[in-house]
């Protein structure tokens, strides 16, 4: 019997659930696969006679909450269900996001949502401000009956605009967990700058979507391919999961040796002629897309993550009459983005810095670059950019500013899940882009080309001259924060490495950027923006004691948030003035290996 990826995923139970076990990793031993030599000549199926029990088995709902003992991986008892969900946080974090909404009742009435005609925003003192000057301003939600929100934990932003000037700048939030936000602002620019603020999520959508992490499996289903070496007619494609755990499965394939010894689990084929080294390719199904997502949420829960609830302007009303002390119009520093800059720049706490005439200003430090000079800086140079699309909008960009020759198929070619190189022989500059290691959505493609990032960089030589871009994020917003936790960690031990390895090497690590205005309902659930901020500081915390006037700090979350960007993919300007201050600091760096 043929048994769909689709038939599984709709009996697949999303009831919450909030208490699982640890579970032991010692059960997932591999000895599954003998070879192909015992493939039966027929060409029938040997799995009808257990037709039965898998049907049995796939109209069973999977509820996450406690140990399996009915569950087996090749190679031995699954007594566990995987449950990343009670790993300890690190000491640094305290406790996992996630945690943070578990005890959060399910919202009966929906006039108890914030209401923002009636949520206020008031300023903390007259509005007279000099270029430099702090202000505050107290943000307050009222819920549609009128009454103020006693608790904390929508996800509330705050910046400035003045759009005549092409200018704009972002406000560091503090949440007071009593249904008032504290924001500060620093000013610019001179002029009359508008105080903007928006309820970008709900406590309440935090919620839905954070507890989603704690179901098995998410919206956004990896799967594996797998393909019968001689055959190509017999394929089957499962899900997968980091887990010894695939819901609807009995026996599953532990694939973690073919993932470059991360871990990595998926269901294996119901059809006995393939095996599980017939593991071929990645893909990937959205529950949200395939209708079956909405299926089992309940319509109150559709309705805290429709955009009726989520992205809501706040009426302010507050410009701010901002003049200068100097003849300077605008915001600057006379230091010099040197790499004694980098360090201030990984640590700052406050705005990132500031758009004025549509160009991002870093408050640190002043840019001595322009693009004019990019050839200066880019001989014998292999540009890396290791991430995902929006680390990819930067390889388009430079694409757009030096020319190079494509020497491997192009995107267009061959999909744009693959790592992609092009060459400036002039120069003996190469720009590359990598995707990083699984999770991955994707749609059928080879496995192999989802790598870490340690097996990305073995490939270069230590005498090498590098400019490595290393990005994660949105790919990861589908599964708990643990996942991406352990991704950053890697991360920093790959960068620790190459920076003694690697003594030319100079590291940028993009952050999570900001698409607060969302025009799609399903960003919500399956890829929630309230996860931006909270990547960005475990990538702060996680490189925070990592020195070196080699390594920055990309902020991307400032001018996403300042530009009230919708999509995941920023405007191209936006790209192109990060491009700007990523080569004011290595053009730093450049010199002193002249």
């Amino acid at each position: 019997m043929s048994v769909e990826l689709s038939d599984i995923f709709n009996v697949i139970s999303l009831e919450w659930s909030k208490q699982f076990d640890d579970y032991d990793d010692d059960d997932d031993d591999h000895d599954d696969d003998d070879d192909h030599d015992d493939d039966d000549d027929d060409g029938d199926d040997d799995d009808d006679d257990d037709d039965d029990d898998d049907d049995d088995d796939l109209i069973s709902p999977i509820h996450l909450t406690g140990r399996q003992t009915d569950r087996r991986t090749d190679g031995g008892d699954n007594h566990n269900i995987p449950t990343l969900f009670k790993k300890p946080a690190p000491e640094v974090l305290g406790t996992w996001p996630e945690e943070l909404y578990l005890n959060y009742t399910d919202i009966e009435d929906l006039l108890d949502l914030p209401d923002p005609s009636r949520s206020t925003v008031e300023l903390n003192g007259n509005g007279h401000l000099t270029i430099g000057d702090h202000v505050y301003v107290t943000i307050t939600l009222f819920d549609h009956h009128g009454r103020k929100r006693r608790k904390g934990g929508d996800v509330v932003r705050a910046w400035l605009a003045e759009p005549s000037l092409g200018a704009a700048a972002s406000a560091r939030v503090v949440d007071n967990n009593d249904g008032t936000y504290r924001a500060q602002f620093v000013v610019f620019w001179e002029g009359r700058p508008e105080v903007r603020a928006a309820i970008i999520m709900t406590r309440e959508a935090v919620s839905t979507a954070y507890k989603r992490r704690y179901t098995c499996p998410p919206v956004e289903v990896n799967t594996a391919v797998f393909i019968h070496p001689r055959d190509l007619s017999i394929a089957e494609e499962t899900p997968c999961s980091f887990y010894p755990y695939i819901s609807g499965y009995d026996v599953i394939c532990n694939l973690t040796d073919d993932n470059f010894r991360r871990p990595w689990y998926c269901g294996k084929p119901r059809n006995t002629k393939l095996l599980c080294s017939d593991w071929t390719l990645s893909s990937e199904r959205n529950l949200w897309q395939l209708n079956t997502e909405q299926k089992h949420m309940t319509s109150t829960q559709l309705e805290l993550i429709s955009l009726s609830n989520n992205a809501l302007p706040l009426k302010t009303g507050i410009f701010l009459n901002v003049t200068s002390d100097c003849s300077s119009h605008q915001f600057k520093t006379d230091l010099k983005c040197d790499l004694r800059a980098l360090e201030s720049a990984r640590k700052t706490s406050t705005a990132d810095g500031y758009l004025y005439e549509k160009k991002w200003y870093n408050k640190i430090c002043r840019s001595q670059f322009s693009f004019v000079q990019l050839t200066k800086y880019l001989n014998n140079v292999k540009m890396v950019l290791i991430g995902d699309s929006t680390s990819r909008q930067f390889f388009y960009e430079m694409q757009n500013l030096v020319t190079c020759e494509f020497t491997t198929d192009t995107w267009d070619l061959a999909g744009k899940h693959h790592e992609v190189r092009c060459e400036n022989e002039t120069l003996k500059f190469s720009l590359t882009w990598k995707p990083h290691g699984l999770p991955f959505c994707t749609t059928n493609t080879p496995h192999q080309y989802f790598r870490p990032l340690s097996v990305h960089l073995n490939e270069y030589s230590k005498a090498d001259k590098l400019l490595l871009v290393l990005h994660g994020a949105a790919h990861f917003y589908n599964f708990h924060s643990h996942v991406f936790y352990e991704y950053v960690k890697e991360m920093k031990s790959t960068v620790e490495a190459v920076l003694i390895s690697h003594p030319r090497s100079f590291i940028v690590i993009k952050g999570p950027n900001a698409f607060s205005f969302s025009k799609s309902t399903d960003h919500f659930i399956w890829m929630p923006d309230s996860y931006a901020a909270v990547y960005e500081k475990f990538v702060r915390d996680v490189f925070s004691d990592l020195q070196s006037d080699r390594l920055m700090f990309l902020d991307m979350m400032d001018i996403t948030v300042a530009t009230e960007q919708w999509h995941i993919h920023s405007e191209k300007f936006i790209i192109h003035e990060k491009l700007s201050e990523i080569f004011a600091f290595y053009s730093t760096f450049s010199e002193t290996l002249s």
